[in-house]
């Protein structure tokens, strides 16, 4: 039995990540934010564009996402308004994000094992990709998927529909003339005609 599977025997498995965990820290504010890679990209976006992507939420689904965060990392919200709780949050990461960024491989590499310590890599990863595990895994992947899409408009969706639509008929015709094919008769050989003529 491993040390980590002593402790998560002993405490449970919530418990044994909170003993492995180190401190838990912030960016004392917002600073410059780079351009970033590795699922990352949407790191630069403006705290707005990540607020109205929460949107996807309900005020409710949204406190309780929140709610499943242990206290001690939890951003503060506000539980009538669905706009400030999603401000805080965005924040919240932004500056969670800066202070990883700012921090060398061995720290994020201790923090990734702390949050995930069966977690195996068949490359070795870079802080980019640590970082979006860490992020991930300390707001919960619903929160992190939904700050990583655009929200997409209504006339941009109608347009996906129209788009897909169009392919999927596309794809029934080709199928439907395949089928219509595949059950005409074989056609005779020539060899096989001349030799009913020379016999006849």
């Amino acid at each position: 039995m491993t040390f980590v599977e002593h402790t998560e025997r002993l405490y449970g498995a919530s418990v044994a990540t909170l003993l492995r965990e180190p401190p838990f820290l912030l960016s004392p504010r917002l600073v410059h934010r780079p351009s970033l890679s590795g699922g990352l990209q949407w790191f630069h976006e403006s705290i707005d564009e990540l607020v109205h992507r929460l949107r996807s939420f309900s005020a409710n689904a949204l406190l309780g996402e929140l709610k499943k965060i242990p206290a001690h990392r939890r951003p503060v919200y506000d539980s009538v308004s669905h706009r400030k709780t999603s401000n805080h949050l965005v924040v919240h990461v932004l500056r969670r994000v800066l202070h990883l960024l700012a921090i060398r491989m061995g720290p994020l590499s201790e923090i990734v094992l702390s949050l995930c310590p069966r977690l195996k890599f068949e490359t070795e990863p870079t802080s980019e990709c640590l970082i979006k595990i860490i992020v991930e895994n300390e707001y919960g992947s619903s929160i992190y998927e939904c700050l990583s899409k655009p929200v997409v408009s209504k006339k941009e969706r109608a347009k996906i529909s129209r788009r897909e639509e169009k392919i999927s008929k596309v794809q029934t015709a080709k199928e439907a003339l395949e089928s219509y094919e595949a059950s005409w008769p074989s056609q005779v050989p020539q060899t096989h005609i001349l030799e009913c003529l020379n016999a006849t």
